[in-house]
């Protein structure tokens, strides 16, 4: 989800929630793939925009959280024995639209 409001002046607020399910039957070996072992993750990101004729400055700040664990070959392969971290990150930036 993505929300922006305001003309000159613009917050805006991006969440995002990622589960892993698992398969439809017990896999066989191993998986390969991207993050396998990740059960989940969300990012809670605010941002504020400053726009100036064609310049725009912003402000965002990002909180990410993943769990990761053990794939259990034998329940759909769902992750389990999850530790989570958690990531915070700030970005300034200007832009000039021309």
């Amino acid at each position: 989800m993505n929300f922006t409001y305001g003309e000159a002046w613009k917050f805006g607020l991006f969440a995002g929630y990622l589960k892993n399910l698992g398969t439809s039957e017990n896999p066989v070996g191993e998986f390969y793939g991207f993050a396998t072992d990740v059960d989940m993750m969300y990012k809670i990101s605010p941002q504020l925009i400053y726009t100036f004729k064609n310049f725009m400055f912003g402000w965002e700040m990002s909180w990410t959280t993943a769990a990761y664990g053990d794939i259990d070959y034998n329940d759909l392969g769902k992750v389990k024995n999850t530790e989570s971290a958690t990531n915070f990150r700030n970005m300034l930036s200007i832009a000039y639209n021309f």
